[in-house]
């Protein structure tokens, strides 16, 4: 060994054995479906004690809505062309901050532009949550995962499968569509 006992030349682990002693360790299967399992029930914890927290019924679909101002004009429709900016995070812990992992706010300002049927392919929950708000209205969006990046995640954005994700919107313009 060298340097802090670490090995002078590489080293390739071509197997490992797990041992598992006492009752729950032999009784745990990690395989896929089983860890894919455990995720989903993490997230759907998570969406009730935020709903319980907040005292907010979610939609039919299970995204919570919690507007902290409602905007002005008609209701935002799936043609219309907003403009809007948000902060995305991870729930980490209920009652807390997550870690964002998206924005449209730093390093500068730099709010997006996208006609709201456009959002629902990337991100079903924003969306729908869009649609219920209106010019100058600023919301914060709760997306089970399902509404959000699903069991897939998001590589680039550092998004595990079965996200619970949080968006706070603020729409600055609503022009309408075709």
């Amino acid at each position: 060994t060298g340097e802090a006992n670490k090995p002078v030349e590489a080293v390739t682990i071509e197997s490992i054995k797990i041992i598992r002693h006492g009752e729950k360790a032999k009784g745990f299967e990690a395989t896929e479906e089983a860890i894919d399992q455990m995720l989903r029930d993490n997230a759907a914890r998570q969406m009730a004690e935020i709903q319980k927290e907040l005292k907010i019924e979610p939609t039919d679909s299970g995204l919570i809505y919690e507007e902290l101002k409602a905007g002005e004009g008609e209701p935002i429709k799936a043609t219309d062309i907003v403009t809007f900016h948000f902060i995305a995070e991870l729930v980490t812990e209920v009652g807390a901050f997550g870690r964002i992992f998206a924005d449209s706010v730093n390093p500068r300002p730099a709010p997006l532009r996208l006609e709201v049927s456009e959002l629902g392919k990337v991100l079903p929950g924003l969306a729908e949550g869009v649609n219920l708000m209106k010019k100058d209205g600023h919301a914060v969006l709760y997306m089970p995962p399902e509404l959000a990046y699903g069991k897939r995640g998001h590589y680039n954005a550092r998004v595990p499968a079965h996200s619970v994700v949080i968006m706070e919107i603020l729409i600055k313009n609503v022009e309408p569509g075709d």
